[in-house]
Parts: C-alpha cells; sequence; structure tokens
C-alpha cells in the first residue's frame, strides 16, 4: 500500500474543483468526494474519489492549450534555426567576398544591413507565432 501526502490530496482537490467547474459533479457529488480526498490514506482512496471522471490529460481544454504551447515551441524553434542559417550564410558569403576581392564600403555596409533585415523579418515573424 502506497501512502499519500498533502501535496496528492490538494491535487485531487484541485482535479475534482476543475470537474466540478466543468459540469461532471454536482456540488453533492463534489463534497462527497472532497471528503473521500481528505480521508485518503493510499493511492487507492484517491482513485476511488477520482475513479469515473475523465484524467487532466483527455481535457479538452486542456489538450487545447497544451496543443497551442506546443505550436509556438515549434514554430520559434524552427525560427532560430532559420536564423542561426541566415546568420551563417551571411558570415560565410561575407567571409568568400572579402577573401576574393577583399572588403570594401559597399560589402561592410551590406552584409550588416542585410543580416539586420532578415533578422527583423524573423523577429516579426516569430511575435505572431
Amino acid at each position: 500500500m502506497v501512502l499519500v501526502g498533502d501535496r496528492e490530496r490538494d491535487a485531487a482537490a484541485r482535479s475534482l474543483r476543475r470537474h466540478y467547474v466543468r459540469g461532471r459533479l454536482t456540488v453533492d457529488e463534489l463534497s462527497e468526494r472532497l471528503d473521500l480526498v481528505v480521508r485518503a490514506r493510499s493511492r487507492l482512496d484517491l482513485l476511488a474519489a477520482l475513479g469515473d471522471l475523465p484524467p487532466r490529460w483527455l481535457d479538452g481544454d486542456e489538450l487545447r492549450r497544451t496543443a497551442r504551447v506546443a505550436r509556438r515551441v515549434v514554430a520559434l524553434g524552427l525560427l532560430a534555426v532559420g536564423w542561426i542559417f541566415l546568420s551563417l550564410a551571411l558570415l560565410v558569403a561575407f567571409a568568400l567576398t572579402a577573401l576574393a576581392h577583399g572588403v570594401t564600403t559597399v560589402d561592410a555596409i551590406a552584409f550588416p544591413v542585410c543580416w539586420l533585415v532578415g533578422t527583423g523579418i524573423l523577429w516579426r515573424a516569430g511575435r505572431r507565432a
């Protein structure tokens, strides 16, 4: 038998309140289940209070929130990779130009401007993502 502590009881009580707010429990059911949670000594006792309710990860709102965060993380990751490739490509192009012809004033101005413009475009795309 695995004993539970206050942290597990609090998590179970929060879960019950979430289910109540979403209309899955009546006030009486919430009260009965909270009593079970407060008196719970083992995980089996907690499962008895939560058993027939859908787990948090199956909750539609929670899934939508998680999917939104995941899309944002992926978008920002792709933008970061794009920025790295842009920076490296401009650096290599500048180095090759400098080796082939030497650095001219136009090169010294054009490459940083291209980098700033590309960075600005990616920054704006990241803010929208």
